[in-house]
């Protein structure tokens, strides 16, 4: 298997090609940033998700709602996506995405950043349980809603530190 070297962006780059832009997030003072539609749902989307709020959350996603992770696996449904979310809420209090840039081409919207959180065992969200590494994912926005979240990350470390806490009896 081939793999794959990713190149980071100079820091506020923008691509210049036609329906496509790379945007730094607002951190980076002075660079221009997309007033689209589709960023606006997965700005909400993302802010949601380290909000927790199931609520809102619920709001963003159609009813066919798709969810993809690294590994492979789908899921589908709305109700399915948020008792998913309430249970990873649940098992990683301090869920958080960090955006460092985002691309969009036509309806679909990718984010660039980092993600952190705790595993919370039975002794709770302890710091040797956390975990942190950089993803990306990907949107697919449609009637205003976030109709595709997939995400690329690397859960080696989260797989890690939950097979630890279970064989110590968590």
């Amino acid at each position: 298997m081939k793999k794959r070297r990713i190149i980071p962006l100079p820091k506020g780059s923008v691509m210049g090609e036609k329906g496509v832009f790379v945007q730094r997030d607002s951190r980076n003072r002075g660079t221009a940033m997309p007033k689209s539609p589709e960023v606006a749902v997965v700005r909400a989307f993302i802010a949601t998700i380290n909000g927790q709020d199931l609520a809102t959350l619920s709001s963003l996603m159609p009813e066919d709602h798709q969810f993809a992770d690294s590994g492979g696996s789908v899921m589908s449904g709305r109700e399915t996506m948020l008792a998913a979310w309430r249970q990873y809420f649940a098992m990683f209090p301090d869920y958080r995405i960090r955006v460092d840039s985002m691309m969009q081409h036509d309806t679909i919207v990718t984010v660039f950043g980092s993600w952190s959180g705790t595993y919370a065992g039975k002794r709770g969200a302890v710091p040797e349980n956390a975990v942190s590494g950089p993803a990306v994912w990907r949107a697919l926005v449609e009637n205003a809603k976030n109709k595709t979240w997939q995400v690329y990350a690397d859960q080696t470390e989260t797989a890690e530190v939950v097979k630890r806490n279970q064989s110590q009896g968590e």
